[in-house]
């Protein structure tokens, strides 16, 4: 058995923390298209704002559970054309964005907020199709807008995207996406007011900084992300000002109701793959170990049944997701079994057991007390 010393969100009581977790030999890969993940024309997508929790490292067989997340808001995000079918309105509660289309980029041309508008003569790249794990691209941008219809302003700067994480996602106790590839934007820019007749005549005493960082997760068969979390900081002449980080769930029941054929297709081709491992009896779907947990002093005590032969990983981890203990062996299928885990030097505290049988996952919360 294959282990992947990994970073996953993962849910305990009502917080989300960072564990190292198990690879379950995810073997398919979610590359983002145009013709599977362009926002169309018509499209209106719900989503929820909800607390923000941390990304996760990067790397190939993550694990997200965002499912203990706190929903803040509902919210509707509406996509329509203008006269040209490339450009595209989003409209939420606040403000409207502007998109360019087309088969090789998705980039923000410009928006609108009760107090500014910005037109970028330089888009901002939001990601290029196809794009798949591993991939990086860079592009500058630049505008020009207004602020309050008073102040002139001028934003410059640079994003750069990679799809940087590939795993299976934990949305809510009902929904469960695999396939998942992740794209991490940075978009580090500056700002500075002008005279709003002459926006090329940058005043830089009054320049400001801001870094945008940005986390969108798209799963094999929905058009749009299903989870992204934005994290922005503001300078002001390289003082950090203040920090705002938001989050938003899109799920996957309500992507489901859109008019999409090619997902629809996609969906139903992964339902039957899945159908069909079910059928073949795959050991991952099938509870061949029968346990129990136990702490003596400073041990970890586990008895077991196990049905059949069977690759076994054990990790000992805390809430950082620094692991501990580790140990991998082929056991044979038996009754009354046992294994004990050597936690001697670890301080008492909250510890949480994995353990990976032929790619079934289990753990179980401990308490080292001494």
């Amino acid at each position: 058995m294959n282990i992947t010393n990994i970073v996953a969100p993962m849910k305990t009581t009502s917080v989300v923390f960072l564990f190292t977790a198990i690879s379950l030999g995810i073997k398919a890969q979610n590359i983002i298209t145009f013709e599977n993940n362009s926002p169309r024309c018509d499209d209106i997508i719900e989503k929820q704002q909800v607390s923000y929790v941390p990304s996760g490292d990067a790397g190939e067989g993550i694990v997200w559970d965002f499912s203990g997340v706190r929903v803040k808001n509902d919210l509707s995000n509406e996509f329509y054309c203008e006269s040209d079918s490339t450009i595209l309105f989003e409209t939420t509660s606040n403000s409207i964005n502007k998109y360019h289309v087309t088969n090789q980029e998705l980039n923000l041309t410009g928006y609108e907020t009760p107090y500014q508008s910005m037109i970028y003569n330089q888009p901002i790249l939001q990601v290029a199709y196809p794009f798949s794990y591993g991939q990086v691209s860079v592009h500058d941008y630049s505008g020009v807008g207004k602020y309050c219809n008073t102040k002139g302003l001028q934003n410059t700067g640079n994003v750069r995207i990679e799809a940087d994480a590939t795993g299976i996602m934990y949305l809510s106790d009902s929904d469960t996406v695999n396939n998942v590839t992740r794209i991490h934007s940075i978009r580090s820019g500056a700002y500075g007011m002008c005279n709003i007749d002459d926006t090329t005549t940058l005043v830089r005493d009054n320049m400001k900084q801001e870094i945008e960082e940005r986390y969108q997760w798209y799963a094999l068969g929905y058009r749009y992300p299903v989870f992204e979390t934005i994290s922005i900081s503001y300078y002001d002449n390289m003082e950090l000002v203040s920090c705002k980080q938001t989050a938003y769930r899109y799920l996957p029941e309500m992507q489901r109701q859109l008019d999409d054929e090619d997902n629809e297709r996609i969906l139903q081709e992964e339902n039957e793959k899945l159908n069909d491992n079910d059928n073949n009896d795959n050991d991952e779907n099938i509870d061949i170990l029968h346990y129990d947990v136990s702490v003596n002093g400073n041990t970890i005590n586990l008895k077991y049944d196990l049905d059949k032969d069977a690759n076994i990983t054990i990790l000992v981890c805390n809430y950082m997701g620094c692991t501990f203990k580790h140990m991998s062996f082929k056991a044979t299928s038996g009754k009354g079994l046992e294994t004990d885990i050597d936690c001697s030097g670890l301080s008492p505290d909250i510890y949480v057991l994995y353990i990976n049988v032929n790619g079934k996952i289990y753990n179980e919360k401990i308490n080292l007390k001494h």
